[in-house]
């Protein structure tokens, strides 16, 4: 708790109340398969909480929008666990936020990663965008 837990939460309350309308974005990754179970059909998941899910929203139709992908919402869990960072540090306070995950296999290389990042920075920015202009117009 002393070592990891606190200075966590710590940190992520003091970098977000330093800035102006701050957003809150987690990635994870997820296994392809688990034991037992079919593959998961999904290249990338939004996960989000009925709370607020503006930004989760916006990005879903973005990413649906490329044609090429299989998008989960809320798969392949839900995205709302009470306690958790984005509970604490988002909905609470009333930010935007969102939880991506990417299956790790497509994750494999430092290459895959980065194109991985390439694709999501700007349907993340444009979402972003699209939710506080609604916010503000």
């Amino acid at each position: 708790m002393e070592r990891l837990y606190r200075p966590y939460h710590e940190a992520m309350a003091g970098l977000l109340a330093g800035r102006d309308h701050p957003a809150m974005l987690a990635i994870h990754s997820f296994t392809r398969q688990l034991r037992g179970r079919p593959p998961r059909p999904w290249h990338v998941a939004v996960l989000h909480s009925h709370l607020d899910n503006r930004l989760a929203l916006a990005l879903l139709r973005r990413l649906r929008a490329e044609g090429d992908l299989c998008v989960g919402d809320n798969e392949p869990y839900n995205g709302h666990l009470p306690g958790d960072s984005i509970d604490r540090h988002a909905l609470r306070p009333q930010r935007p936020n969102v939880l991506v995950e990417v299956r790790n296999d497509l994750l494999a290389t430092p290459e895959a990663q980065e194109r991985w990042a390439e694709r999501l920075a700007p349907l993340l920015h444009d979402s972003l965008d699209e939710v506080r202009r609604t916010a503000h117009g």
